[in-house]
């Protein structure tokens, strides 16, 4: 809500524009631009943490429009380029409102983007956020992928050191480095590794790594070095979207928090036959930004929170990995967790660790999901 207090010499008119009527003409118009601006490859804003994360300009799921001006936003070339033309096209469905002082507007934040005319002299407009949302009808569950829903070891070994050791331009291997790999994330473990081995210009190798690690995967993978589902995935997967198209609003939101980067985990995903469409990648967080898996969560708890509200918190999220650091992560956060022994670690190993529910493999969670409080 908006009331204007005190009002300026000239100008300064409120200016509002329907994002749907934006969406709407993007969709029937140009569709290359409509599917620029709901990718959140091509933006990323700054969260409340300073750090920036990837989003879509328009989400079509929940209807948000993120648009503006400042140096909160972040845009990929592709994304600059049309930006102009997005730019002539809110113009077009923009509309004025001159206030009185005393009067003002109510209006949807996520979905009307506002802001007001050039004016002189002074001008104060008070400002009054809520958010109306209630918490998600479905239960979130955010699946770690190495051990957890498929395993590439040999491949993961492979195209990770090959990429250290061609940037540093020493060799690098897994021999040669006692550096634990297991529930780790890449941006972490790559400082590990370049520590050990007493590297400098770290930052440059960071840089570098993060750029070209996607292309030695893809080198590894088609060297025959293969990326497999783990036992019971597909069948508990392919049960949660029943489950979900079985009742009229869906049961589970599925994300992924994982220690690969974004494109890594994809193509680790789909080496193994697994449809990535089935996952929210706006709640999803991934390791080529953070160095430990509870950072992991802060930011997939961070990401639901915009969507939902601030109210969201920890304890209505469920977590599923393979490893102790996937549960030691969700009993720091405050989340459930799900062990898996799929991976690397024996149950009896990860039951010892007191998760909310432990199994020999997905497909003996299903009753414990349906009947779980997260």
């Amino acid at each position: 809500m908006s009331t204007l207090r005190s009002q300026s010499e000239s100008g300064g008119e409120s200016l509002l524009v329907d994002g749907q009527n934006v969406l709407n003409a993007l969709r029937q118009h140009d569709e290359d631009l409509y599917n620029l601006f709901t990718n959140s490859k091509h933006t990323s804003f700054r969260a409340d943490d300073g750090t920036f994360v990837p989003r879509a300009m328009v989400d079509k799921e929940t209807g948000i429009f993120r648009f503006r001006f400042d140096d909160g936003i972040q845009m990929s070339a592709s994304m600059v380029v049309g930006f102009a033309k997005l730019q002539d096209i809110i113009y077009q469905h923009a509309y004025f409102v001159s206030l009185r002082p005393g009067q003002g507007y109510v209006l949807d934040n996520h979905r009307y983007l506002h802001g007001r005319a050039s004016f002189t002299g002074s001008r104060e407009l008070l400002r009054v956020l809520v958010r109306p949302f209630s918490p998600p009808g479905e239960k979130v569950i955010l699946f770690d992928i190495d051990g957890t829903l498929c395993r590439s070891e040999a491949l993961s070994i492979d195209a990770y050191y090959s990429c250290v050791s061609d940037i540093v331009g020493k060799d690098i291997n897994h021999a040669n480095t006692p550096v634990n790999l297991h529930g780790r994330t890449d941006l972490g473990l790559l400082h590990d590794i370049l520590d050990y081995h007493q590297v400098a210009r770290k930052d440059r190798v960071v840089e570098e790594f993060l750029k070209l690690h996607p292309q030695y995967l893809e080198r590894s993978l088609s060297k025959g070095l293969p990326s497999v589902i783990c036992p019971g995935a597909q069948e508990m997967l392919s049960w949660l979207i029943r489950e979900n198209e079985s009742s009229r609003q869906p049961k589970f939101q599925l994300g992924l928090i994982t220690g690969n980067s974004r494109p890594n985990a994809l193509l680790k995903l789909r080496g193994a036959g697994i449809d990535t469409s089935i996952f929210d990648l706006d709640i999803s967080s991934f390791g080529d930004s953070h160095h430990n898996r509870l950072s992991l969560f802060q930011d997939s708890l961070s990401k639901l929170q915009v969507r939902f509200g601030s109210h969201i918190r920890a304890k209505d999220v469920l977590v599923v990995g393979d490893t102790p650091l996937d549960v030691e992560c969700a009993k720091q956060a405050g989340c459930s967790v799900v062990a898996v022994a799929t991976g690397n670690y024996k149950m009896e190993e990860l039951a010892s660790l007191k998760p909310n529910f432990c199994c020999s493999q997905l497909t003996e969670t299903k009753e414990y999901l349906l009947q779980a409080a997260f």
